[in-house]
């Protein structure tokens, strides 16, 4: 719904309630359009293996309400790898489909917080997914991600 233009206000003039459900169409249209946040954390520590998975509990369901919304998706993965050849592979999927391009890593014998973010356009208003997922490449040791600090966080204006 797009803002109402409003004719300019007279000093002294009653309103009338035209002019009152005006404003109130435009305050809605700006709450509607705000930025809100959604998040989720990780539901377990998951082992990762050489085949991409979903991150147990590492997913949102939104709702927006304009088509072409920008929603920003930021994911954390607390990994722990046991094996310096092991490869950690964090990404994000959106309704399902193809992992989006950009990646985070963590190669060697050590644990640590690592974080991605993907700007992501989501095509048509309605009810949208969006999944962290995990695999590893080699599998020459353990490499597990814990559920203490791992979660994916979605901010967009006008999501729900």
């Amino acid at each position: 719904m797009p803002f109402v233009s409003m004719a300019p206000a007279v000093a002294g003039a009653i309103a009338s309630s035209s002019d009152y459900n005006d404003v109130v169409d435009n305050v809605n249209q700006l709450n509607t359009t705000r930025t809100k946040y959604k998040r989720s954390v990780c539901s377990g520590d998951q082992t990762v293996t050489t085949t991409q998975t979903d991150l147990a509990g590492a997913s949102i369901s939104f709702t927006t309400a304009e088509a072409n919304t920008q929603v920003l998706v930021t994911g954390v993965f607390d990994v722990n790898s046991t094996h310096a050849s092991d490869v950690f592979i964090g990404t994000m999927s959106v309704d399902g489909g193809a992992v989006q391009v950009s990646e985070a890593h963590l190669t060697g014998v050590l644990r640590a917080n690592i974080s991605q973010q993907w700007l992501v356009t989501v095509a048509t208003a309605g009810a949208h997914t969006v999944k962290l997922r995990v695999a590893k490449v080699n599998n020459l040791g353990t490499v597990t991600v814990y559920a203490n600090h791992s979660n994916i966080t979605a901010q967009g204006q006008g999501i729900t």
